[in-house]
């Protein structure tokens, strides 16, 4: 739209000053003027529109950056804040999670504590009371073991658990259970123990060590919540492991404090093996040495002499510049302050003003850029509509061409066909005209002769003279023979073919007529 509002602005341009008076006297000049001013005025009022539009659009296009940037801050807010709140309830179900193994911790606690104060159970040995079962109903010994009687000592399983046959059988080795504490301060007494050891202890089951089953769990009524259950109480086990199985800041520093204070292995020196000329050659070797350590140490001194030189120097140049800058009196420093004050003040507005030419010129770049684009796809839509233009027209004219071919054709056959017809109506008019005047002149010539014939004779009239005679004859040659003659001579062979599909139909007409029955009287 831009590119079209200048061709217009160009245009109107040149129609204005196309159609302003030649200046000829003060007049002219005057309106010649006014209509130049008027035509300024207007554009210059275009060019301010135009730069209007040019800062409202890219207002617009900060304003769409900044909502982008906004846009983008807050999806990024909003992502931060999920990250924290995703954190802040991990950390919430870590504590539920620690909260629940000190309540499960102090809860088995007090059951050990209160297991710890019942005495132990004469099934159980030297083992002691179970917690959990020390809260179970307890059972009369004296009926159970009249009942069952050197089957008391055999463990009895509950749960719902069945025994084995070898369990079941009466054990000889019952009493070897009560291990007194005093034979384990001997050596005698251990090896009796070791001697006497019960082989039952050999033999122990391999559901021996399971864990018990928890009702709390099989009381679940589906399968996908006892798994659950399963699933966290196998996670509250593991955690108390881990909190049981940490050890204390004291226990890795003394652990630290031991590995720091053992000491480490000292390799012994590896044996050298000696040879004859060892001497000498290591004491040419001292001396290989002992020369390149001089020459190496006297190229340092070299560069050190240089650097201390280079430093003093340098030092000497610095002293010599505070000196002359202490010598200035305050006006000249001020006066130098001022100048690099100014100097600063230059650079920044010529870093400004290149900042301003720099960003006029890449929006002037940009927007011619963005025109040529524009141009360049105008060009191609230009191209495309003419080429299907072109196509549309060769199409068109193909199509007409092979109308104008069609309607010849049909003009042609329609016009032979009219000309076949009138050839065919006038030959058959002309025949039934002839045929007509034939039976006409024969009916009245017939009539004629029968007439003369039933009259009376008359006389014999006298013959013309030669003159009436010959002036008889040649009106009938100039009338009906000479005609004839001419027709049949000059007839034209287009004329024959033209007609010769009129006399075909003729002949036909005639064939298919029947002949028209005539009483002559004979004569």
């Amino acid at each position: 739209m831009e590119e079209v509002e200048l061709i217009q602005r160009l245009r109107r341009r040149r129609a204005v000053e196309a159609s302003l008076p030649p200046e000829t006297d003060a007049k002219s000049a005057e309106e010649r003027y006014r209509t130049l001013y008027e035509l300024e005025k207007q554009e210059r009022k275009e060019c301010e529109d135009h730069m209007a539009k040019i800062r409202q659009r890219r207002l617009d296009s900060i304003r769409d950056a900044l909502m982008e940037r906004e846009r983008a801050r807050e999806e990024a807010n909003l992502l931060r804040l999920e990250n924290v709140k995703a954190q802040k309830l991990a950390e919430l179900r870590r504590t539920i999670e620690r909260t629940e193994v000190k309540r499960i911790l102090k809860d088995q606690r007090l059951l050990e504590d209160e297991a710890s104060k019942t005495a132990p159970s004469v099934a159980c040995g030297m083992y002691a009371v179970d917690p959990i079962d020390s809260h179970k109903p307890k059972k009369d010994l004296i009926e159970f073991h009249s009942k069952n009687g050197i089957f008391a000592t055999t463990p009895q399983v509950t749960h719902g658990r069945s025994m084995s046959p070898a369990m079941k059988e009466p054990s000889d080795h019952f009493r070897h259970y009560d291990v007194r504490p005093t034979m384990l301060t001997l050596e005698e007494g251990v090896k009796e123990l070791e001697e006497t050891k019960v082989p039952r202890i050999q033999r122990i089951r391999a559901d021996a060590f399971l864990a018990p089953e928890n009702y709390a769990i099989n009381s679940l009524p589906t399968l996908y919540q006892r798994r659950e259950a399963t699933r966290v109480v196998d996670a509250l086990e593991y955690v108390n492991a881990k909190i049981h199985k940490q050890d204390s800041p004291e226990e890795k520093m003394r652990i630290m404090e031991l590995y720091r204070a053992t000491p480490r292995l000292q390799r012994p020196d590896t044996p050298e093996l000696e040879l004859e000329d060892d001497e000498g050659e290591e004491l040419e070797e001292a001396c290989i040495l002992l020369q390149r350590l001089l020459r190496g140490r006297a190229v340092q001194n070299d560069f050190f002499d240089g650097k201390e030189r280079c430093r003093g120097l340098i030092e000497e140049l610095q002293a010599a510049s505070n000196a002359k800058y202490a010598e200035r009196s305050p006006e000249e420093k001020e006066m130098e302050e001022r100048a690099k004050r100014f100097e600063a003040i230059a650079e920044s507005l010529g870093d400004a003003a290149q900042g301003d030419i720099i960003v006029e010129t890449l929006d002037y770049l940009f927007h011619e850029l963005e025109r040529q684009r524009d141009l360049s796809r105008l060009e191609e839509l230009r191209h495309e509509a003419e080429a299907v233009r072109a196509e549309r027209e060769a199409k068109e004219a193909e199509l007409r061409a092979q109308q104008r071919i069609l309607h010849d054709k049909e003009a042609v056959q329609y016009a032979a066909y009219i000309r076949a017809i009138e050839d065919v109506v006038e030959c058959y008019s002309h025949q039934l005209y002839t045929t007509s005047a034939e039976e006409c002149a024969m009916e009245e010539a017939i009539a004629a002769e029968c007439s003369r014939l039933e009259r009376p004779p008359t006389p014999a009239r006298e013959f013309l003279d030669a003159d009436a005679t010959e002036n008889l004859v040649c009106d009938m040659l100039d009338s009906f023979v000479l005609p004839a003659v001419v027709d049949m001579v000059c007839l034209r062979q287009e004329e024959l073919e033209r007609k010769a599909p009129a006399a075909a139909a003729l002949e036909e007409a005639n064939g298919t007529i029947p002949p028209k029955e005539t009483d002559e009287k004979p004569t």
